[in-house]
């Protein structure tokens, strides 16, 4: 749970060194480029988890070395973008939705290090 607050503050805030410790290269060449993308367009990202609904692990896999946890995160967010004159251009201030998303954490099985990379997200269907 903690890794996904900490992921989601970390994109919002469009802090790329938090987030290149804790994603994997990909994954973190796709939120950097969203982040300039943003940055360029003078947006601005506010993101909050009202709520966390639940979390489930969904499946674990084994690959020689490598271990691939995917889980699945059930929160209630308040997501808006605001543009440079601070208007609204997508979400709203005082209503969270419901978001189900897939995340898929990686690590090496003998790595000294405790931390789990992201490497796979994608939004999972309303049950």
């Amino acid at each position: 749970e903690k890794a996904f607050e900490f992921i989601i503050e970390a994109f919002a805030q469009g802090d790329k060194e938090k987030l290149n410790r804790l994603l994997g290269p990909q994954l973190f060449k796709h939120f950097s480029a969203a982040i300039d993308t943003r940055y360029k367009k003078k947006e601005r990202l506010e993101q909050s988890i009202e709520k966390m609904n639940g979390i489930k692990i969904e499946n674990v896999e084994i690959k020689s070395q490598d271990i691939f946890i995917t889980v699945l995160f059930e929160s209630e967010q308040i997501i808006v973008l605001y543009d440079e004159d601070n208007q609204i251009i997508q979400g709203k201030e005082d209503q969270a939705e419901l978001h189900r998303d897939l995340w898929t954490f990686y690590r090496k099985a003998r790595s000294p290090s405790p931390i789990w990379q992201l490497v796979a997200t994608k939004t999972a269907g309303l049950a």
